[in-house]
């Protein structure tokens, strides 16, 4: 059987929401706020830090929701590793070989160069954790605009299962 669900409902955003609105050129300009109205013709917020209000007429290049922020800690880590095992390579790699009279545990260089490399991509990692959860940013979701640059109202959005 052919079955038709309905997917749900998208609608402009509700005042009360941090918005991130660009205007067109020329001129462009991005505003952060949050939005207090929204109508067909105009978009009125209250930028982050001001007590006066912003109304935007349309039409707008983009507009844009805050869905929230997010830490660096893993960005930080990946980056602290990297950086921790080419230091570590690169030492590793001025060392000498040992000499030929060594009996027991004789380093080559090119065990030296991995030791050196993956003991100090721990410790990046280590650093790079501590110093990106201390940053984070912003995730913003698009919020689709009509052709004339307006609010899209709200959508259904159908689509076709097939089941044997």
């Amino acid at each position: 059987s052919w079955g038709m669900p309905l997917a749900g409902q998208q609608s402009a955003p509700a005042p009360g929401t941090v918005v991130r609105l660009t205007t067109p050129p020329p001129g462009s300009r991005v505003v952060v706020g949050t939005l207090l109205l929204a109508r067909p013709d105009s978009i009125v917020v209250q930028p982050r830090g001001q007590t006066d209000t912003l109304r935007v007429a349309a039409p707008l290049a983009q507009l844009e929701v805050l869905r929230g922020t997010q830490r660096l800690t893993e960005r930080g880590v990946l980056y602290g590793a990297l950086v921790g095992m080419a230091v570590g390579v690169a030492w590793g790699s001025t060392t000498e070989d040992a000499p030929s009279s060594c009996e027991f545990l004789c380093p080559s260089r090119g065990t030296n160069m991995f030791w050196s490399g993956f003991l100090l991509s721990a410790v990046g990692a280590v650093g790079g954790a501590i110093i990106g959860a201390r940053f984070q940013t912003e995730q913003w979701e698009p919020v689709f605009l009509t052709a004339t640059g307006e609010l899209d109202g709200p959508t259904i959005t159908m689509g076709i299962r097939l089941r044997r």
